[in-house]
């Protein structure tokens, strides 16, 4: 049995939600090691704190605003 007692976003430590444990107990899969998410490599991210919330910020690699 898997039961997640810590989550961290970037470097802020984030509550658990009840029954996360639980509703992840049957996520759990094998993947296929020869298959590769391009998508997350087209994007930096970065974690943000805004008026005590946190927000990631996605930026697609080779876009130049800001």
């Amino acid at each position: 049995m898997i039961v997640i007692t810590k989550i961290k976003i970037g470097d802020y430590e984030v509550p658990v939600p009840h029954g996360l444990s639980e509703l992840l107990k049957d996520a759990w899969v094998l993947k296929d090691e020869t298959k590769k998410n391009t998508s997350a490599d087209d994007y930096t991210r970065k974690i943000e704190m805004r008026n005590g919330r946190l927000f990631t910020v996605l930026t697609k690699k080779g876009d130049e605003r800001k």
